[in-house]
């Protein structure tokens, strides 16, 4: 005989809003997802940028200040899972390593991220 363990579900985020407050657009057209581990040593500055389209990213250790050019701050800690800002340059530091799971929906072929 076999024991059945229970499943659970956490949400993690249920949103329709960016960390910005921006509605969530989708690319038209052939879209590509792609999932990312991104590991930050403490002291990284990821440099100005921006994101076309969706960016989620889920904290799995560590903390990450990010920094828009509207002057707004935001710190994402170990276990939070957000939507970054799309259209809008921003920019992230850790003093701690920090590890990240990001996922992207973008246009096919190409990237998302446009440095400044």
């Amino acid at each position: 005989a076999s024991t059945q363990e229970k499943i659970t579900v956490t949400t993690l985020l249920k949103t329709t809003a960016t960390a910005a407050g921006q509605s969530i657009v989708f690319p038209a057209g052939n879209t590509e997802v792609k999932a990312l581990i991104v590991d930050l040593p403490g002291g990284a500055d990821t440099g100005w940028h921006e994101h076309p389209f969706p960016r989620y990213a889920y904290v799995m250790s560590g903390a990450v200040p990010v920094e828009s050019d509207r002057g707004v701050r935001q710190t994402s800690r170990t276990g939070r899972f957000f939507v970054e800002q799309t259209g809008i340059f921003h920019h992230g530091t850790t003093t701690v390593p920090t590890r990240l799971l990001v996922i992207d929906q973008a246009e096919a072929g190409k990237g998302n991220q446009i440095n400044r």
